[in-house]
């Protein structure tokens, strides 16, 4: 069985249960305390590490992970698409936007780096995500950014439209698909045996 903790939209428990019997899917806000001891081979958690109370979290996966299972916690950075379109998007993200960031935001730019892990870390090679789309699929994705949203509600102003502009160029055609690119930092401990 798999745990994927922090589920959002299900994707990653989609994706988990092609790869194990069962999978439990759970919201950050319900974190299960019934579940029984050494029931799970991998617990996972995509993009919401940063939303939990680590260390009643990190016990919890100490009680339900199996001797020899896995907790594999994970984030992606800002995406990559060219030079000048990258600069405009940190822009857009360290600077425009640095005030409707809410404080974990932190720990997901740098990758989960500091957080300690409960267990041995496992040593990964690097992965990315990587998806063809038109410029308005990349900008749809910044749409979807919780400080974009946060910025609309506080100033009534939408931070993209002055942005969009910047982006043409370098993206090119309007409807040409460019690889659009997302680093994944991927954390893995090992439950010892």
């Amino acid at each position: 069985m798999a745990w994927d903790c922090g589920t959002g939209n299900g994707q990653a428990a989609l994706g988990l249960a092609d790869h194990f019997e069962r999978v439990l899917a759970t919201d950050v806000s319900a974190e299960p305390t019934d579940l029984a001891g050494d029931s799970f081979a991998l617990v996972a958690v995509a993009q919401a590490v940063h939303w939990f109370d680590r260390p009643r979290f990190f016990a919890t996966v100490s009680r339900v992970l199996q001797p020899g299972g896995l907790l594999a916690l994970w984030c992606y950075s800002l995406l990559e698409v060219a030079p000048a379109f990258d600069a405009a998007v940190r822009e857009l993200h360290d600077v425009t936007l640095a005030p409707d960031w809410t404080a974990p935001r932190a720990l997901v730019m740098e990758g989960y780096r500091s957080i300690e892990l409960p267990f041995p870390e496992v040593t990964l090679p690097p992965f990315a995500i990587e998806q063809s789309m038109p410029l308005a699929g990349g900008v749809g994705y910044l749409s979807t950014w919780s400080a974009i949203q946060q910025r609309r509600r506080r100033t009534g102003a939408d931070p993209l439209a002055a942005l969009v502009p910047r982006l043409i160029e370098p993206w090119g055609d309007l409807v040409v698909h460019r690889v659009v690119r997302w680093p994944l930092h991927l954390r893995v401990g090992r439950k010892p045996s």
